[in-house]
């Protein structure tokens, strides 16, 4: 599962909330993707594909298009998708048979990881 969607349905069952709180998360997890690690959104010259020049909004620093299918594109498919193929929709919730113990070492270390994994997120010389 991706990591982001990891993080995402791991805070949704522990709070005992459900779709929507995925469904506002998600948009926030996209943010942070596109915004500062890829630096899709911002960067006029993202891997010479001229992707933010299409209805691009000078005061904003942003292309409304682009901006609009990379958030749904994590909404959906990135997040939303993956949390409902690993579990059922009406069961995000923590049963009481289950520990929640049990999750929390891995939800730690998918943190960690998701924190220094992706290399675009270092610093360049």
């Amino acid at each position: 599962m991706y990591g982001g969607a990891l993080l995402i349905r791991e805070v949704t069952r522990r709070t005992g909330r459900g779709w929507r709180t995925i469904v506002v998360l998600a948009p926030a997890f996209g943010v942070l993707q596109e915004a500062l690690l890829t630096q899709s959104l911002f960067n006029p010259d993202y891997y010479r594909a001229d992707l933010p020049n299409v209805g691009f909004v000078p005061s904003l620093g942003i292309a409304i298009p682009w901006t609009i299918f990379v958030l749904s594109l994590h909404t959906y498919w990135s997040i939303g998708t993956p949390i409902a193929w690993t579990r059922p929709i009406n069961s995000l919730t923590y049963s009481s048979s289950e520990n929640r113990s049990t999750a929390r070492p891995s939800t730690r270390t998918s943190a960690a990881c998701r924190a220094v994994g992706n290399p675009r997120a270092w610093p360049c010389e």
